[in-house]
């Protein structure tokens, strides 16, 4: 059963990158620009200083206590991460410094022009927390805002932080919830006010927004809880990859593109979990793909993909307006 291999299977811990522990993608659906937080919580978009990885944004980073240990430091004292309701991209996590517990919940906004910029949202609460943001840039503080001289802004905070420009850091008692707001890309400092309040109707949207999605597809319930959690979590990742209507590899990395096998495996999935409609518009980047000394490979699988998504839809309108294309393949192949 599933609790005798969870003793066995510690969670992936590592990867090559300057931040070391594997980041967790948010982003809304489809959206163009996705963030990244570093699982033990210690930062969201943080440096990987290393080819294969992407640089987004700027690093902000999360600090505990009086000695401003990193959030997440000791794997011992983590709790976490964890999803709300056990599948949503809202994640948790509480860490132990000095007897006190700091907790932490981060999500990215759903709401378009937010969405847009990558905005995640941030909450700590418990102890001290210290939060230091590596633009290249010295910044300054405009009425809750953190931006460079250009007039854009990168973080929004709440009147529970205080600014210590000398440092270029924000810091909290933890005694109240503290919200901040970060983006991927800069945008202009007026479209966004941060309060505890706009964080819960945010976390509100964002909840909503992904459970909308789930219940449009095949609903699977078995005896196991972690089970039911598991396919809820992989297929909202899996969106989360999603950028416009490309079925991308990865996010954050080289792998941030398309590839026909493994692309066309993710969106064969969708199509079988009930997702037509979101399938159909991501099948136009995949018959468009092309790489050289792969020509029967790719053809091979657009065919079957086609094939598979005629016969779970019957639709012909796909097949009819790329004929040309799909001919063209299977000629190739006889």
């Amino acid at each position: 059963n599933y609790e005798f291999f969870q003793r066995l299977l510690p969670p992936l811990r590592y990867v090559n990158a300057a931040f070391r522990h594997y980041p967790i993608v948010l982003g809304a659906p489809d959206s163009q620009q996705k963030a990244r937080l570093v699982s033990n919580g210690s930062s969201v978009n943080a440096k990987a200083v290393l080819k294969t990885w992407k640089e987004i944004g700027v690093p902000v980073t999360f600090r505990v206590g009086d000695g401003k240990e990193m959030f997440g430091q000791d794997l011992k004292r983590l709790d976490g991460p964890h999803l709300a309701r056990g599948y949503l991209p809202v994640v948790n996590l509480n860490y132990t410094n000095d007897g006190a517990v700091v907790s932490e919940e981060c999500f990215a906004s759903v709401e378009p022009g937010l969405a847009e910029s990558g905005v995640v949202f941030a909450r700590f609460k418990g102890a001290k927390i210290s939060v230091t943001v590596e633009a290249k840039v010295k910044l300054a503080k405009q009425h809750g805002v953190l931006g460079g001289t250009n007039g854009q802004g990168w973080v929004w905070f709440d009147w529970n932080w205080t600014w210590d420009e000398s440092s270029q850091t924000l810091s909290a008692t933890g005694r109240k919830p503290a919200c901040l707001a970060i983006a991927c890309k800069a945008m202009k400092p007026d479209l966004l006010a941060v309060s505890n309040r706009r964080f819960e109707q945010e976390r509100s949207q964002c909840v909503a927004a992904w459970e909308t999605i789930l219940n449009r597809g095949m609903k699977v319930e078995v005896p196991e809880p972690v089970v039911n959690d598991a396919w809820k979590t992989t297929l909202l990742n899996n969106f989360a990859l999603v950028k416009g209507n490309h079925a991308n590899y990865s996010a954050g990395n080289i792998y941030e593109c398309m590839y026909e096998a493994e692309s066309g495996d993710g969106v064969l999935a969708f199509l079988l979990w009930g997702f037509a409609p979101d399938t159909a518009k991501m099948f136009g980047p995949l018959l468009d793909y092309t790489h050289e000394g792969l020509e029967f490979h790719n053809a091979a699988y657009k065919l079957q993909a086609l094939a598979t998504y005629f016969w779970m839809t019957r639709n012909t309108h796909l097949l009819a307006a790329r004929r040309e294309e799909w001919l063209r393949d299977a000629n190739l192949l006889m």
